[in-house]
Protein backbone atom coordinates (compact mmCIF):
# COMPACT_ATOMS: atom_id res chain seq x y z
CA UNK A 1 0.00 0.00 0.00
CA UNK A 2 1.07 3.35 -1.19
CA UNK A 3 0.67 6.17 1.52
CA UNK A 4 0.28 9.65 -0.27
CA UNK A 5 0.88 12.69 1.28
CA UNK A 6 1.16 15.14 -1.87
CA UNK A 7 -1.98 17.07 -0.59
CA UNK A 8 -0.12 17.15 2.94
CA UNK A 9 3.43 18.31 1.21
CA UNK A 10 1.51 21.69 -0.41
CA UNK A 11 -0.52 22.16 2.51
CA UNK A 12 0.75 24.58 5.13
CA UNK A 13 -0.16 21.40 7.93
CA UNK A 14 3.49 21.02 9.45
CA UNK A 15 2.47 17.97 11.04
CA UNK A 16 0.33 14.96 10.15
CA UNK A 17 -0.70 12.23 12.15
CA UNK A 18 -2.30 8.84 11.46
CA UNK A 19 -2.23 4.94 12.61
CA UNK A 20 -3.24 1.57 11.83
CA UNK A 21 -2.79 -2.39 11.53
CA UNK A 22 -0.72 -4.08 9.20
CA UNK A 23 -0.58 -8.31 8.94
CA UNK A 24 2.78 -10.44 8.19
CA UNK A 25 0.93 -11.15 4.64
CA UNK A 26 1.41 -7.51 3.57
CA UNK A 27 5.17 -7.52 4.66
CA UNK A 28 6.92 -6.72 1.26
CA UNK A 29 9.59 -8.90 3.63
CA UNK A 30 10.12 -12.28 4.57
CA UNK A 31 9.27 -12.58 8.08
CA UNK A 32 7.25 -15.53 8.38
CA UNK A 33 9.82 -16.74 10.74
CA UNK A 34 9.63 -13.70 13.10
CA UNK A 35 7.55 -15.99 15.31
CA UNK A 36 4.93 -12.56 15.14
CA UNK A 37 1.20 -13.43 16.10
CA UNK A 38 -1.47 -10.90 15.49
CA UNK A 39 -1.79 -7.72 14.19
CA UNK A 40 1.18 -4.86 14.29
CA UNK A 41 -0.14 -1.79 15.35
CA UNK A 42 1.85 1.27 14.03
CA UNK A 43 1.23 5.04 14.77
CA UNK A 44 3.28 7.86 12.75
CA UNK A 45 3.61 11.11 12.95
CA UNK A 46 5.19 13.47 10.10
CA UNK A 47 6.76 16.51 9.80
CA UNK A 48 7.79 18.59 6.86
CA UNK A 49 11.10 19.57 6.95
CA UNK A 50 12.65 21.26 3.56
CA UNK A 51 10.79 19.32 1.78
CA UNK A 52 11.11 15.77 3.21
CA UNK A 53 8.94 13.83 5.42
CA UNK A 54 10.41 13.38 9.39
CA UNK A 55 8.39 10.36 10.52
CA UNK A 56 8.77 9.42 14.63
CA UNK A 57 7.27 5.85 14.08
CA UNK A 58 5.73 3.66 16.84
CA UNK A 59 5.00 -0.28 16.46
CA UNK A 60 3.45 -2.67 18.61
CA UNK A 61 3.10 -5.99 18.26
CA UNK A 62 3.16 -9.85 20.03
CA UNK A 63 5.81 -12.39 19.64
CA UNK A 64 5.18 -16.07 20.71
CA UNK A 65 8.62 -17.82 20.64
CA UNK A 66 10.86 -20.05 23.23
CA UNK A 67 12.91 -19.38 25.77
CA UNK A 68 16.51 -19.01 24.75
CA UNK A 69 17.36 -20.92 27.61
CA UNK A 70 14.70 -23.23 29.04
CA UNK A 71 12.51 -23.36 25.59
CA UNK A 72 9.53 -22.86 27.37
CA UNK A 73 6.83 -20.84 25.33
CA UNK A 74 7.42 -17.13 25.64
CA UNK A 75 4.41 -14.79 24.67
CA UNK A 76 5.94 -10.82 24.78
CA UNK A 77 4.41 -7.79 23.97
CA UNK A 78 7.11 -5.70 21.91
CA UNK A 79 7.20 -1.83 21.24
CA UNK A 80 9.46 0.01 19.84
CA UNK A 81 9.76 3.57 18.24
CA UNK A 82 12.39 5.09 15.49
CA UNK A 83 12.94 7.87 13.06
CA UNK A 84 13.00 7.29 9.57
CA UNK A 85 13.51 10.15 7.02
CA UNK A 86 11.25 10.13 3.79
CA UNK A 87 13.50 12.16 1.20
CA UNK A 88 12.62 12.70 -2.59
CA UNK A 89 16.56 12.99 -3.16
CA UNK A 90 18.54 10.40 -2.53
CA UNK A 91 20.75 12.06 0.12
CA UNK A 92 24.51 10.63 0.92
CA UNK A 93 24.76 11.64 4.45
CA UNK A 94 21.09 11.71 6.16
CA UNK A 95 20.74 12.95 9.75
CA UNK A 96 22.58 10.80 12.06
CA UNK A 97 20.18 10.69 14.66
CA UNK A 98 17.51 9.23 11.80
CA UNK A 99 17.57 5.33 11.94
CA UNK A 100 16.58 5.04 8.20
CA UNK A 101 16.21 6.68 5.25
CA UNK A 102 13.43 5.87 2.56
CA UNK A 103 12.56 7.91 -0.69
CA UNK A 104 8.58 8.84 -2.03
CA UNK A 105 7.80 9.47 -5.43
CA UNK A 106 8.01 12.31 -7.67
CA UNK A 107 3.78 11.83 -6.67
CA UNK A 108 4.35 12.02 -2.88
CA UNK A 109 3.65 8.04 -2.69
CA UNK A 110 6.30 5.80 -0.20
CA UNK A 111 5.63 2.51 0.94
CA UNK A 112 4.16 2.70 4.17
CA UNK A 113 4.93 -1.24 4.82
CA UNK A 114 8.53 -0.97 4.02
CA UNK A 115 8.73 1.51 6.39
CA UNK A 116 6.64 -0.07 9.43
CA UNK A 117 8.35 -3.67 8.62
CA UNK A 118 11.62 -2.21 8.65
CA UNK A 119 10.59 -1.23 12.63
CA UNK A 120 9.24 -4.34 13.21
CA UNK A 121 12.56 -6.44 12.22
CA UNK A 122 14.64 -4.36 13.87
CA UNK A 123 12.83 -4.48 16.61
CA UNK A 124 12.87 -8.25 17.80
CA UNK A 125 14.72 -9.37 19.83
CA UNK A 126 18.01 -11.82 19.64
CA UNK A 127 17.32 -13.62 22.78
CA UNK A 128 14.27 -13.77 24.60
CA UNK A 129 14.46 -15.24 27.94
CA UNK A 130 10.73 -16.38 29.74
CA UNK A 131 12.53 -14.79 32.98
CA UNK A 132 15.81 -12.66 33.73
CA UNK A 133 17.06 -15.23 36.35
CA UNK A 134 15.84 -18.06 33.86
CA UNK A 135 17.88 -21.29 34.68
CA UNK A 136 17.86 -23.00 31.40
CA UNK A 137 18.17 -27.11 30.90
CA UNK A 138 20.65 -28.85 32.56
CA UNK A 139 23.43 -29.74 30.05
CA UNK A 140 23.76 -33.54 31.08
CA UNK A 141 20.44 -34.51 31.06
CA UNK A 142 17.74 -31.74 29.84
CA UNK A 143 16.13 -31.61 32.59
CA UNK A 144 14.33 -27.93 33.11
CA UNK A 145 16.08 -26.12 35.87
CA UNK A 146 13.49 -23.38 36.54
CA UNK A 147 11.34 -26.35 38.19
CA UNK A 148 14.41 -27.88 39.64
CA UNK A 149 16.72 -25.80 40.76
CA UNK A 150 18.77 -28.36 43.02
CA UNK A 151 18.88 -30.79 40.44
CA UNK A 152 22.43 -31.97 39.80
CA UNK A 153 24.61 -35.30 39.06
CA UNK A 154 27.42 -36.83 40.03
CA UNK A 155 31.00 -35.99 38.71
CA UNK A 156 31.15 -38.03 35.80
CA UNK A 157 34.82 -40.44 35.05
CA UNK A 158 35.19 -39.64 31.92
CA UNK A 159 36.43 -35.68 31.91
CA UNK A 160 38.88 -35.40 28.91
CA UNK A 161 41.33 -33.02 31.10
CA UNK A 162 41.20 -35.16 34.14
CA UNK A 163 44.53 -36.22 33.38
CA UNK A 164 46.08 -32.91 33.89
CA UNK A 165 45.25 -33.12 37.46
CA UNK A 166 48.54 -34.66 38.69
CA UNK A 167 50.10 -31.67 37.33
CA UNK A 168 48.87 -29.33 39.72
CA UNK A 169 50.36 -29.46 43.16
CA UNK A 170 47.69 -28.57 45.62
CA UNK A 171 50.13 -26.50 48.36
CA UNK A 172 51.37 -24.24 45.67
CA UNK A 173 50.49 -20.93 44.36
CA UNK A 174 50.09 -20.48 40.78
Amino acid sequence: MLKDFAQFLESDALSQEFEGQLTLEESPFKVKDLDISGPIDYQMTVYKVEGDLEVDLEVAYALDTNCSRCLSDVHRKIHSDGRVLITQGGEDDPEESLDDVFAFRSDGAFPLEEVVFSQVITSVPQKILCKDDCLGLCPVCGVDLNEDPDHHHEAQGNNPFGILQGYIEKDKEV
